[in-house]
């Protein structure tokens, strides 16, 4: 009889954590669209439940270019060291991406 109660509250426990799951997933993909150039979200950083960003590494810093994606959306790579085209296109020059460095 115990046994039959603790899998019972076990299984009870494993259906609400999948159920709240389920809702946060849905929460936030029901406004969502993603870019499918760069699995970005198009509608912004905080369109959804969880905020969404744009990092990337140039020359061993990270930068949050989030803001950036709008006016250069083809540009930025999230998730990826992007140095080598960072350096190739801009040099030494970081004025535009100086203020999103966070590391």
């Amino acid at each position: 009889m115990k046994n039959k109660i603790i899998t019972s509250v076990v299984g009870f426990a494993i259906v609400s954590i999948l159920a709240l799951l389920a809702f946060v997933y849905l929460y936030t993909m029901k406004n969502s669209q993603v870019n499918p150039d760069n699995g970005t979200d198009t509608n912004g950083p905080s369109s959804g439940f969880f905020e969404t960003k744009c990092l990337i590494t140039v020359n061993g810093s990270v930068y949050n270019v989030t803001d950036l994606q709008s006016g250069y959306p083809h540009v930025f790579v999230c998730g990826t060291d992007m140095s080598e085209s960072f350096n190739g296109t801009n040099g030494m020059d970081f004025q535009l991406i100086a203020p999103y460095k966070i590391d």
